[in-house]
């Protein structure tokens, strides 16, 4: 039992480390998840985390690799894909008000991204809880 407690603290420590804000309803919710698809679609990556980072679990150094991480696909993202159109929204889920999740679409001239983001409600309000970005936009046609 002593230790099923330990290994709770240590898992809910983990998302609430940097977390020292939080969106009060899901319309800033959404809005938040419009600009971080129009930042990404910029390319514009250390404003993007960094407009995140209180409202996110991880800490700050791991927001920065997450930076790091993104801009090394810089070249992948210019040749593979080209200069950004728009980003579309196609999916938008909620789980019980308690989880929230909002998938884009990131148009760009030869291919597209998909970006999907979760927010998890706690006492305090919205916040983000998991963040991702790929290529596999096919599967939002099932």
């Amino acid at each position: 039992m002593k230790k099923y407690l330990l290994l709770s603290f240590l898992i809910i420590s983990f998302f609430t480390q940097g977390q020292t804000k939080s969106y009060k309803t899901l319309d800033e919710v959404r809005n938040n998840t419009k600009n971080i698809s129009n930042f990404f679609i910029k390319k514009n990556y250390a404003d993007l985390f960094n407009s995140t980072k209180p409202y996110w679990g991880l800490k700050a150094n791991e927001i920065d690799s997450l930076i790091v991480k993104t801009q090394a696909y810089q070249e992948f993202f210019d040749q593979r894909l080209g200069y950004g159109i728009n980003a579309v929204k196609v999916k938008e889920q909620n789980l019980e008000n308690t989880l929230f999740k909002e998938t884009y679409i990131l148009r760009y001239e030869k291919s597209a991204l998909r970006i999907t983001l979760v927010y998890y409600k706690n006492d305090s309000g919205w916040v983000i809880n998991y963040f991702n970005w790929d290529d596999k936009f096919l599967e939002e046609l099932n």
